[in-house]
């Protein structure tokens, strides 16, 4: 049996085939995923198998678990980029109110979340989107659709998407952080 502190400082009791099972039902839904966004032409990444189970055994859930994403264009063409979470929490309220945050900047190499925060490129999309209300065992997702604006330099540009609980009476500290790259030609 597993004892594993969520974000929320709650408890969760995990055994052994309990996070097996659940590794395996989520690499099914990458899986799917996956071959979705790669049929339309986006770029994937998502947790490995390892990465998972690393996950489902730490305190930072939910997790961020797969993104899909337009990784070359012309500046003013449409861009999309896709945020898959997992919420492995099984006491309420089960993030009814889970934003991610996207932006671009160069927040990657930053480990501490407020310096991060403050590498925003200004000139580029900036944006906030509410996860659906995810029960435990549930995936859900965010889509962002954004353009470059014209003139901007060609080259390589880094998003970043931090996703946190909106807590209207506290600490709104980040849950899981990921990034991504897109190349304007």
């Amino acid at each position: 049996m597993y004892y594993l502190t969520c974000s929320k400082g709650t408890e969760i009791n995990m055994e052994r085939r309990d996070i097996e099972e659940t590794v395996r039902k989520l690499s099914d839904e990458i899986e799917i995923l996956g071959r979705k966004a790669r049929g339309k032409g986006l770029a994937f990444h998502s947790l490995s198998t390892k990465e998972i189970e690393r996950k489902l055994t730490s305190s930072q859930t939910p997790f961020i678990t797969s993104m899909a994403w337009t990784s070359r264009g012309v500046a003013t063409s449409s861009f999309y980029y896709s945020i898959t979470v997992y919420n492995p929490d099984t006491t309420p309220p089960f993030y009814a109110d889970l934003f991610a945050y996207f932006f671009f900047g160069p927040a990657d190499m930053v480990p501490d979340v407020g310096t991060a925060l403050l590498t925003t490129d200004q000139r580029l999309y900036r944006g906030f989107a509410q996860f659906p209300y995810m029960p435990s065992g549930t995936s859900g997702d965010v889509e962002f659709n954004y353009y470059f604006p014209s003139g901007v330099p060609l080259g390589m540009y880094v998003g970043n998407a931090f996703i946190f609980n909106r807590n209207n009476h506290g600490d709104n500290s980040h849950i899981d952080r990921t990034s991504i790259s897109v190349e304007i030609v």
